[in-house]
């Protein structure tokens, strides 16, 4: 299509799955491989080109005075599988930034773990509750009551809590 002159580009329809249109100038890198299109033409398949097809190539689609300043800052050479979103741009308001998502992830993160910490001890509490108010009768003299053991450990990927030694101020 390229080579007879057609306005060409890459898009996806996929609604299911968010992570394949999100590689777009993968697709594109493919065109200079594959296709032996030029760089700047096969950028053109996911930037200009849509915007041409949509008629909306006066506000989107490249970056100049008065359009909308849509631009993602890249790692690397957008053509390059390793390249990755630093930052996106959309009408000329930042929306995404790696460095301050990575902080919030590990916020995020941290506040989840002392959450579920939280949880975990007052399940304990709830538990030797019941177990005081049971009946020395219900259960047999050498039963080990589950929340009596250190062996209650939650692991959340990084860190490992155990109910019992938590409440004793310890953290494993």
């Amino acid at each position: 299509l390229y080579d007879q002159g057609i306005v060409t580009s890459f898009n996806s329809d996929d609604v299911y799955s968010a992570e394949l249109g999100t590689r777009l100038n993968t697709e594109a890198a493919k065109a200079v491989k594959y296709g032996g299109l030029p760089e700047e033409e096969a950028l053109k398949f996911v930037t200009l080109n849509p915007a041409i097809q949509l008629r909306i190539d006066d506000r989107v689609g490249s970056l100049e005075v008065g359009k909308d300043g849509d631009f993602v800052i890249w790692s690397d050479h957008p053509l390059s599988t390793f390249a990755y979103a630093e930052q996106t741009w959309i009408e000329g308001t930042l929306y995404f930034d790696k460095e301050a998502a990575q902080s919030q992830l590990e916020a995020d993160t941290d506040e989840r773990a002392q959450l579920v910490q939280k949880a975990l001890q007052q399940r304990l509490k709830e538990l030797k509750l019941v177990s005081k108010q049971k009946s020395s009768e219900d259960d047999p003299p050498d039963d080990d009551r589950p929340e009596d053991s250190p062996s209650w450990i939650y692991h959340d990927g990084h860190h490992q809590y155990s109910c019992a030694a938590e409440e004793e101020g310890a953290h494993l």
